[in-house]
């Protein structure tokens, strides 16, 4: 049983994390032309 649990929190947490650091990546571009078209 233990296992099994173990399958499926791997297999939720290991895209789930891929698409955060996706959306991290994202925000990271969008912050950095924000700060470009900020900044003088």
């Amino acid at each position: 049983m233990k296992r099994i649990l173990i399958h499926v929190a791997l297999w939720f947490l290991i895209p789930l994390s891929a698409w955060t650091i996706r959306a991290g990546n994202a925000l990271g571009i969008l912050t950095m032309r924000l700060w470009a078209e900020v900044k003088p």
